[in-house]
């Protein structure tokens, strides 16, 4: 019988630890989250533009799960917070004071929520994500 270690080559193959492929996953959320908010159409008459954020923050929580997802986006705002560039316009703790403060600090929320409606299997999953957008 062959025993392999975690992270270990195996013929073409890495086998990883299922925490290290969680955290890969929520870190690739976070920075889909950050990439997201790069795509950004300012909007007339608001100071909030038009982001593919909600997107990702609703994918995270759908795929990962409600609490992975959620996790993903606390690492996205800590990101945000210690001064990486990660918000639509720069980083900082102080821009979560600004107008769109209120929605980035949601957004971990926002993907438990979608998280635990994917695990409860709501038939109408696809519709409330479009709603949630």
């Amino acid at each position: 019988m062959m025993k392999t270690l975690r992270g270990a080559r195996v013929g073409t193959e890495v086998v990883t630890s299922i925490p290290l492929r969680r955290a890969l996953a929520v870190v690739a959320f976070a920075a889909a989250t950050a990439f997201g908010a790069k795509v950004a159409i300012p909007l007339p008459g608001t100071p909030v533009p038009f982001t593919l954020q909600p997107l990702f923050v609703l994918l995270a929580g759908a795929v990962l799960g409600s609490r992975l997802g959620a996790r993903s986006q606390m690492l996205y705002l800590l990101a945000g917070i210690a001064g990486l560039p990660v918000f639509v316009a720069g980083g900082g703790a102080a821009y979560l004071l600004g107008p769109t403060g209120g929605y980035l600090m949601a957004y971990p929320l926002a993907a438990w929520l979608a998280g635990s409606g994917v695990r409860r299997g709501t038939g109408r999953l696809l519709g409330g994500l479009l709603a949630a957008l």
